[in-house]
């Protein structure tokens, strides 16, 4: 059993990051199938701190995993203030993220992401024995207001 959760090498870490350019550069839906930006408060910081992560959308839910397990500083920061905001190609919510504890609601969320990404895909990414779950509602969305 492990003591301690592993944390990504600075160059994977560093690595992972690439999409922020994408949508950086406004070419965010060109990603927007496989990839989000969930921009959450820093937990010692309190400045914005921008993750693009891998989702499934699940209705008006989105799901994240943490590869890395309760170390990661997103899943952290989202822990301590789940007040985030959502970006998904051009839409953008701003919503309120909840871990999930329940282990058969991670283990089915998982395999709608293994269904997505591919089963090899989310082995090599994940470490599966420490993965935790965000699920995100989006909201509903506000009529225009008539003049």
């Amino acid at each position: 059993m492990r003591t301690r959760s592993p944390r990504p090498s600075r160059l994977r870490a560093r690595l992972a990051k690439w999409a922020l350019l994408a949508y950086k550069l406004g070419l965010g839906r060109l990603l927007a199938h496989k990839v989000l930006v969930l921009t959450a408060m820093g937990r010692s910081t309190g400045t914005a701190r921008r993750t693009p992560l891998w989702y499934v959308r699940e209705g008006d839910v989105i799901h994240c995993f943490s590869g890395w397990g309760a170390t990661s500083d997103w899943y952290r920061n989202v822990k301590a203030n789940p007040q985030v905001t959502l970006e998904i190609g051009k839409d953008r919510w701003q919503t309120t993220a909840e871990v999930v504890n329940e282990t058969s609601q991670q283990a089915r969320v998982l395999r709608l992401i293994e269904a997505k990404y591919g089963r090899l895909t989310t082995r090599v990414f994940y470490h599966l024995d420490l993965v935790v779950l965000v699920s995100i509602p989006l909201p509903a969305p506000t009529a225009p207001a008539r003049g």
